[in-house]
């Protein structure tokens, strides 16, 4: 990262530390003189499955036994994966990476009806992207979100229910708190069911979000 840039082409790397990386990635693969049936690049490998980060991850921590290198050249574009253990491998981490609907609303401390809402693209939405049904095929129910969804949800807002549970409080004095300053929720909550904030807004307020929390529980009687 160079000033807010991101990217191959952005920032320095050390060649020692690359070529490391590089004899990490291709340890233990086999080396094959050509192309074979049931193997692929790691373009194709991660092409509407995983992500060629995921897939670099697998390797690295020895996950995929069958990894191929074409011609012995130790480079990124001559990897070659076996498909069926891509997609092996995808159908077990999905498990864990996808979640129904009402995991989410208990993630996001909100209601069932509210990420519903939140999904179904009205009133200027999706705050919230529904799996693709690609990927949710073969697994019970109609709706998954992904974690790397939620998490960037909650990178950009915060329900009443998860700042109550974050400070502590109660979900009439979280929204008291924030509110008697200015937070506004950025979705209409008679609409939605549920009062959702700007992540940013909420963060302004924690000093005074704290200081409720210290009064509750200073106020508590000793034991």
């Amino acid at each position: 990262m160079t000033e807010g840039d991101v990217g191959l082409t952005r920032g320095n790397f050390n060649l020692d530390d690359l070529s490391d990386f590089l004899d990490g990635v291709c340890a233990d693969t086999q080396v094959i003189t050509d192309e074979a049936d049931g193997f692929v690049d790691l373009t194709h490998a991660a092409r509407g499955r995983s992500s060629t980060a995921e897939i670099i991850g697998w390797q690295v921590t020895g996950k995929l036994k069958e990894t191929g290198l074409l011609k012995g050249f130790k480079r990124l574009d001559h990897l070659r994966f076996r498909l069926s253990e891509i997609r092996q491998l995808v159908d077990v981490s999905r498990w864990h990476d996808l979640h129904r609907l009402t995991a989410v609303a208990q993630i996001l401390g909100t209601n069932l009806g509210a990420v519903k809402l939140l999904i179904s693209g009205k009133r200027g939405g999706a705050w919230l992207a529904a799996a693709l049904a690609k990927m949710t095929r073969g697994l019970p129910g109609s709706a998954y979100v992904s974690s790397t969804e939620i998490e960037c949800f909650k990178e950009r807002y915060t329900a009443l229910g998860l700042v109550g549970r974050s400070f502590c409080l109660n979900h009439r004095k979280a929204r008291t708190v924030v509110e008697a300053n200015g937070v506004e929720p950025v979705i209409d909550p008679d609409w939605l069911g549920a009062r959702v904030y700007l992540r940013a807004d909420v963060d302004a307020q924690a000093d005074n979000l704290f200081q409720v929390t210290a009064e509750k529980f200073a106020a508590r009687p000793e034991v």
